[in-house]
């Protein structure tokens, strides 16, 4: 229970930064967020086209703005839901971006037929290919990249854990109501060496707590963290209502509340693995304690 209590305040006190008037559910510090459509191209399969969302911190609002200078950022890419568009989980992406994040969603994979391990890579390559953008001179994010983490919903949930079995340079993977892939991403969440986290709603019918969620968190490594929302369901991890509305349990929470809390506990999340000054405290403490968290 100590090292519970240490732990939570760590991610706590971690997540707040310097800010202390800001908590992890409110927008964060940077003022501005800026986004762009970008196509990524991936040679190695036989020149693939990822075009993908991208918002970042800018030095005023809106799309083109300029990266605003003199920081670098942590890249995150998100894997949508199954059918769903990636524009249904822009305030997500706006939220971080102003926590000070690069924030990619790639669009591949929207229809009936999506292949998880091309989305997985998708993922992977984003990244990848972001942080050589941070390489290039002249580019719209040069110099400005840094730390790597994904996380998606649903389907793009489990396709994260693909993508951080495939991709070491991974740190930090978290997922919004992960559902099972082919290849199984619950087998592949025993492959990953870097921190896990698993957010659910306690009224999924989709991917549920008990089917879903705690198989992917039984085979994650030791740096992992869990977390129920009652009165949560799998849809309203989006902003905007999408296909799996239609098919899910009613929630007994607004969407505005299940987003309020969803921000907290992913902000906080890579706020903390995103943080070299962490990582002793990291080493030490979660080789003997997994998070566990389920809301009241």
């Amino acid at each position: 229970m100590k090292l519970f209590i240490i732990i939570t305040a760590l991610l706590f006190l971690q997540s707040v930064n310097i800010h202390s008037q800001t908590i992890p559910s409110d927008s964060g510090y940077i003022s501005f967020v800026g986004n762009v459509t970008v196509t990524f191209v991936d040679s190695s399969r036989s020149n693939r086209n990822i075009s993908s969302l991208v918002y970042y911190p800018a030095v005023s609002e809106g799309n083109g703005a300029p990266v605003l200078q003199g920081n670098k950022y942590n890249i995150i890419s998100f894997g949508h839901g199954f059918t769903l568009n990636p524009s249904l989980y822009v305030s997500l992406y706006r939220h971080l971006a102003s926590w000070g994040y690069i924030v990619i969603a790639p669009s591949t994979e929207t229809g009936f037929f999506p292949s998880h391990i091309n989305f997985a890579r998708d993922l992977a390559f984003v990244i990848k290919d972001m942080k050589r953008k941070g390489k290039t001179t002249g580019d719209l994010f040069f110099d400005v990249t840094l730390f790597a983490g994904v996380f998606g919903h649903s389907m793009g949930g489990g396709c994260s854990f693909l993508a951080a079995s495939l991709d070491t340079n991974i740190k930090a993977v978290s997922s919004l109501a992960a559902a099972n892939t082919n290849p199984s991403s619950i087998s592949a969440a025993s492959l990953i060496k870097s921190p896990v986290q698993l957010l659910s709603g306690q009224r999924d019918s989709i991917a549920s707590y008990a089917t879903n969620q705690l198989p992917h968190y039984s085979n994650a490594y030791p740096f992992r963290h869990i977390v129920n929302i009652f009165g949560g369901n799998h849809s309203q991890f989006h902003l905007i209502p999408g296909l799996d509305d239609l098919v899910d349990n009613p929630a007994a929470i607004s969407r505005i509340e299940q987003q309020r809390i969803t921000k907290y506990y992913i902000t906080s999340f890579f706020k903390f693995f995103s943080s070299l000054k962490m990582i002793p405290l990291i080493k030490h403490f979660f080789t003997e304690i997994q998070l566990r968290v389920i809301l009241p």
